[in-house]
């Protein structure tokens, strides 16, 4: 039987008390741009207690994430596929470990053992594969008690150090929770006991690797001598067995092995020795962390000159070891609470860093160097780092707005568990005032005595119209100062804040800003500290049409502004780049006539001029629909052995003597269907047609005079008709200029002259004339029937309007 904590080294720490809140915080006393120096010693007035959000929606969200991830599942599946494919071990660490995380993290602040279950499916599934159940053999033929993995030796296949340490690791923290709890012991202790014991048989099998040294108390792991790797023999990276120096802490409290704790110790000794210290206060260290690099009294400080070729670890392996680092603190080894807010700082003064327009951003390197990343890189900090929080709460800060800028270019793995981290570690006012206290106490220089809370405008906030600042702040020790900028332009500067400042009057364009606030504290030294909010500011809207909104007829266009009305110098509208209103008041009432625009998609764009000069502009898009069509091809009827036969005719109404012509389409301009009388005389085609507007129709004619057998008419009831005159051009027929008007009524047979030409033939109905049928003639004895054939007729006319044109 295990005992818990066995290992009396482990430092009692009060833990900050998870609570459900997703940033929802107030503040212990808020400040209307008035500042406190102390609890209770505000001008402003004290806010209430934060309020605890709904616990059953937030774990809703996280599920719903989970499910996203997982299907909701788990990974047990995917566990078993990883070890089929011999990459079990790399899986586990670099994927599996992650979730489990995030788990582990959600039954810690939830209590359901639904997540507990999950774990146990999945770890379950990783002793399925380990490799002494599968028999995988490794480059040396041995089988082991190991996950092993191809893809980083070529195709040897090995087991590596932190790919079993980082696993293991998260295993052992089930098992921990699981043995000092008597309730969860009942129904997964016997679990966890199976899962401890195997692990104890995993570490073991990497006895062969460690060594002791360089200074005394000091150890560390190596890559085998005969391994299949450029570093064979030498020591490993800092992240590599320091994962493994997670594990055997864990192992120590559980088991109460004295051996354990003495290898964790000394890979704890040894880590701190490479570290360096920055001349700001925040510690780095470097990917090998090498022997070369051990200093006895370490931290050892560096200058920005040496910084600046310094080749800090990346931020996604310095996870590994800032955990490391805490589980060494927690068992009061080598590391104390002012090495924790050192790593802390590390965060939120080298590695995320907030640009000018207050986008978040972060280095690759955490001594602020190498690439800086605005993609998925930003969930780092949330994923891996946001624990610290609870030696600097300005860690909280970076981590949820990382988070929220990462969003899904982050991979769904990583957002689970940044998620997960941002739930466990929200804190109260108060407790984040106790931690800023405690740091100042403690004499530390470094310590930022200056939490801001929440402000009005706040972080991605949508601002209109006239806005009071708000501040709502946390301080341990007197300001001394405070300055406020709007995008680079002061707008206070004092020993306090003042009464009321209000932003927004007409100085500010629609867009984006930037709020800069600058504290001054006397203590621990004089230092300024620095805070960028960025906001958007939406004075100027258009109400309507909205976007891809579709239009007919008299619309009214709806504008709205947000700034006083003696704040605007011109306003003015744009269809389609036309200028169709300036004034210096907005209007109370626009009408658009959209009849006089074509059909179609069209852009309505305000633009707003403050008499301070600033410029806002809006623009949206809209559709046109005010007209309907009917394209008649005259496609020929077809014969279905279904259906029998298909009549596509689109016509009301025909005369008898009609018929279709098929042949010879290369003659017809490709038109393979068209309309011919069957003889030689006068018929007739009808189409319905409300508020009809033009007609286009093309005619084949054999001679150019036979268009004169084209007749156009109008009716609103077929019992009287008017006549419509129309024009025709075309390309290639002799005599016909482009807009030539045809009378229709011309005499005698046309000469048939062998070749086919093409005639575009158009109309517009009169305006003011009503319509709803319209019918197109050919005249009898003017050209033989085959002369003179239809290709298509095109109707274009208003949709019912409640004020139409015609």
């Amino acid at each position: 039987m295990f005992m818990l904590d066995a290992c009396v080294r482990r430092k009692s720490v009060p833990r900050v008390r998870p609570t459900i809140l997703l940033l929802v915080l107030s503040a212990l006393f808020l400040a209307t741009l008035t500042a406190g120096t102390a609890v209770g010693a505000t001008v402003g007035a004290a806010a209430g207690a934060a309020a605890d959000a709904e616990q059953g929606d937030i774990l809703m969200e996280f599920k719903r994430l989970d499910m996203s991830v997982t299907s909701g599942r788990g990974l047990a599946d995917r566990i078993i596929s990883a070890g089929a494919g011999r990459t079990a071990g790399s899986y586990l660490a670099w994927s599996a470990s992650y979730v489990w995380d995030a788990y582990i993290t959600a039954y810690e602040v939830s209590g359901d053992t639904l997540w507990l279950d999950k774990l146990v499916r999945d770890f379950d599934a990783a002793f399925a594969v380990r490799d002494d159940v599968l028999k995988h053999a490794d480059y040396r033929g041995e089988v082991r008690p190991v996950w092993g993995t191809f893809g980083y030796t070529g195709d040897e296949y090995h087991a590596w150090v932190v790919h079993n340490g980082w696993a293991a690791y998260q295993m052992l923290r089930f098992a921990k929770l699981v043995l000092r709890s008597p309730d969860l012991k009942v129904s997964y202790g016997a679990k966890a006991q199976e899962y401890v014991a195997r692990l104890e048989e995993t570490v073991t099998a990497f006895d062969d690797q460690w060594r002791e040294g360089p200074l005394p108390g000091q150890g560390f792991y190596i890559f085998r001598e005969d391994m299949p790797f450029d570093y064979r023999g030498r020591k490993m990276p800092l992240n590599q067995h320091n994962a493994m120096g997670l594990t055997l802490f864990l192992l120590a409290d559980i088991t109460g092995n004295e051996s354990y704790f003495q290898k964790a110790a000394a890979m704890a000794n040894y880590f701190r020795s490479v570290i360096k210290k920055l001349p700001n206060g925040s510690y780095v260290w470097t990917y090998w962390g090498n022997e070369n690099e051990v200093v006895a009294e370490a931290p050892a400080l560096i200058s920005a000159a040496v910084n600046s070729t310094f080749s800090g670890e990346d931020i996604s392996h310095a996870v590994i070891n800032a955990r490391f680092a805490y589980e060494a603190y927690l068992h009061d080894v080598a590391f104390t609470e002012d090495d924790m807010r050192a790593i802390a700082r590390t965060v939120v003064e080298n590695i995320w860093d907030v640009d000018s327009r207050g986008n978040s951003g972060v280095y690759w390197q955490m001594n602020r160097r190498g690439n800086r990343y605005t993609d998925g890189n930003l969930i780092h900090i949330s994923r891996g780092w946001t624990f610290l929080a609870q030696f600097d709460p300005r860690v909280l800060i970076a981590a949820q707005q990382t988070y929220d800028a990462a969003g899904s270019s982050a991979s769904g793995v990583l957002r689970l568990l940044g998620q997960a981290q941002l739930v466990r570690w929200q804190m109260t006012e108060e407790q984040i005032y106790n931690i800023l206290n405690k740091a100042l106490e403690s004499g530390d220089p470094y310590v930022t005595p200056f939490y801001l809370i929440n402000s009005t405008p706040g972080a991605g906030e949508v601002i209109s119209g006239p806005t009071a600042l708000k501040l709502e702040y946390l301080s341990v020790a007197p300001i001394t100062g405070f300055e406020l900028k709007v995008d680079d332009i002061l707008i206070h500067r004092g020993p306090s804040l003042p009464e009321e400042l209000v932003i927004n009057q007409g100085e500010l364009a629609d867009g984006d800003h930037l709020l800069q606030l600058t504290v001054t504290a006397d203590k621990p030294q004089r230092r300024t500290y620095k805070h960028t909010i960025s906001f958007k500011v939406d004075n100027l809207h258009i109400v309507n049409p909205v976007q891809g909104q579709k239009t007919k007829g008299v619309i009214s266009i709806g504008l709205a502004s947000a700034l006083p009305a003696e704040a605007v110098a011109k306003i003015q509208v744009h269809l389609n780049e036309q200028i169709v209103f300036s004034g210096t008041e907005i209007p109370a009432e626009l009408r658009l006539d959209t009849r006089e625009v074509p059909d179609g998609f069209h852009h309505l764009k305000v633009t707003l001029t403050t008499k301070g000069g600033t410029v806002s502009e809006r623009t949206v898009g809209f559709w046109v629909e005010n007209m309907w069509t009917l394209s008649d091809l005259f496609a020929a009827p077809t014969k279905s052995l279904w259906f029998g036969d298909i009549d596509f005719a689109k016509t009301l109404s025909t005369s008898p003597g009609w018929g279709y012509a098929t042949d010879n389409p290369d003659l017809f301009s490709g038109d393979n269907s068209r309309r011919v009388r069957t003889q030689d005389s006068t018929e007739y085609l009808i189409w319905e047609a409300p508020r009809l507007y033009s007609v286009e129709a093309i005619v084949y004619v054999k001679n150019c005079s036979a268009v004169a057998a084209l007749q156009f008419h109008t009716s609103v009831d077929q019992s009287r008709w008017e006549p419509l005159s129309y024009t025709v051009s075309s390309d290639t027929c002799p005599g016909i200029t482009a807009a030539a008007t045809a009378e229709a009524t011309g005499t005698g047979a046309a000469t048939d002259t062998g070749s086919w030409y093409k005639l575009q033939v158009k109309a517009e109905v009169p305006a003011g004339r009503q319509s709803a049928y319209f019918r197109l003639t050919l005249t009898g004895g003017i050209a033989s029937p085959e002369a003179i054939q239809l290709g298509e007729v095109l109707l274009t006319g208003y949709l019912d309007l409640e004020e139409s044109k015609n």
